[in-house]
């Protein structure tokens, strides 16, 4: 699998996470290795609102392949509403267009000091400012934004509206309906107000690449009990 770009929305940083082999073998991507990566931070004491709380966009091996029903990807973290493991499966094309943007993931941390979204293209990452976005809906953001940038053909990732902190958002990508919601999982409506930070995620494709490798245990696996 490609990388994982982590962000800190705090001090605008970023680095990569190259993801173990052998995870890659055990875990086999989405919400599994998803849980393996957050489970050193997802400490008991861990507000799920705070700037520490980790918010992981991550996908599955066969994301963005020709195989069936690949074009899903996983909003992962602690949520708000249990205090326990948060999972949303969404489909649609923003997945793929991560990958082929150069990522296998988005693994963001911080506060942004007034909101912001994230434009990533060509394996490039920008934080730039959203202010112009908060009280628009889904639909227009979706619309500003691809306009903004200049890209129509730009997959668009956006928070549901409000400036208020919740414990359950949705997360909208095509239209006219949402393709995934991220029920229990309003770690990133934190993100947004009052706290501030990632309004949206937005990607376009670079040229095509070897999508991923596939690694196969070469003994099952037999539990017993």
């Amino acid at each position: 699998m490609l990388p994982i770009l982590k962000i800190n929305l705090t001090d605008g940083t970023t680095e990569e996470f190259i993801i173990p082999k052998e995870w890659e073998c055990d875990f086999f991507g989405g919400a599994s290795l998803g849980a393996r990566i957050l489970y050193p931070h997802l400490t008991k004491e861990l507000d799920p609102l705070s700037p520490e709380a980790p918010l992981l966009f991550i996908n599955g091996p066969l994301t963005g392949t020709n195989g069936p029903t690949t074009g899903r990807f996983v909003i992962c973290g602690k949520s708000p509403a249990t205090g326990l493991w948060a999972e949303s499966n969404i489909g649609g094309f923003w997945g793929p267009e991560l990958r082929k943007a150069g990522y296998d993931g988005l693994w963001i941390t911080g506060k942004a000091s007034s909101p912001a979204y994230l434009w990533v293209e060509e394996g490039r990452l920008e934080v730039r400012d959203a202010a112009g976005l908060m009280g628009r809906d889904v639909y227009e953001t979706q619309e500003l934004v691809k306009a903004e940038v200049g890209v129509k053909s730009a997959r668009v990732a956006v928070i549901g509206g409000g400036r208020r902190t919740r414990r359950f958002i949705c997360v909208h990508l095509l239209r006219p309906r949402a393709r995934g919601g991220a029920h229990g999982h309003g770690r990133g409506d934190g993100r947004e107000k009052p706290q501030g930070g990632c309004r949206a995620w937005y990607e376009k494709n670079r040229s095509d690449r070897t999508l991923c490798r596939i690694a196969l245990r070469s003994e099952p696996r037999l539990e017993t009990g």
